[in-house]
């Protein structure tokens, strides 16, 4: 294997690992109480890694409502701005039908079905089952920002704020403070 393959091969590896972890909780929670039954986890994961020269690389894995962006650092005319450059695709059926055309942004608002998991880690009658992640591999420049976050945060804040955010600077904790 050359560097790359086996470097994504890992990463891939250590986000399946972690969702294997999770899947007890699951299926006791599904035999404890039958309102568990069919109860559903998505998941957002990230794992970074730097191959032999030096060079970052990053493996995200998504299923569900959750959402990873990378924004960029760029330096504009002597100040730091971050721009949103690459974000995972929400699984749900109000956001496919969006994507496929089908329905409007103002018709998603509304739709009955606008928050309706289209992937996910789950029970299906007491059985786990991992339904269709979708893996993305990045090179990340050296300054950059993931934020990892659930639809519920990516509906009230714009990716315009979120950079506006993260160019103020500060640590981690101090940026999702300010965000909250």
């Amino acid at each position: 294997l050359t560097d790359g393959v086996a470097e994504t091969l890992a990463q891939t590896t250590t986000l399946f690992h972690a969702i294997d972890q999770a899947q007890p909780w699951l299926e006791s929670a599904g035999k404890q109480d039958i309102n568990y039954r069919s109860i559903g986890a998505t998941h957002v994961g990230l794992s970074l890694a730097k191959n032999p020269d030096g060079v970052m690389s990053a493996n995200l894995l998504n299923a569900g409502d959750l959402l990873a962006a990378y924004f960029e650092e760029q330096l504009l005319k002597g100040s730091v701005r971050f721009t949103p450059v690459f974000e995972t695709t929400e699984h749900n059926v109000g956001k496919e039908l969006l994507r496929d055309g089908l329905i409007s942004e103002t018709e998603l608002r509304t739709h009955p079905s606008r928050n309706t998991v289209s992937r996910a880690v789950r029970l299906l009658s007491g059985k786990p089952l991992f339904n269709s992640p979708q893996n993305y591999r990045l090179k990340p420049k050296s300054r950059g920002y993931f934020v990892l976050a659930s639809d519920g945060f990516w509906n009230v804040l714009t990716r315009e704020e979120v950079a506006a955010e993260l160019a103020l600077g500060g640590t981690p904790k101090q940026i999702l403070v300010r965000l909250r």
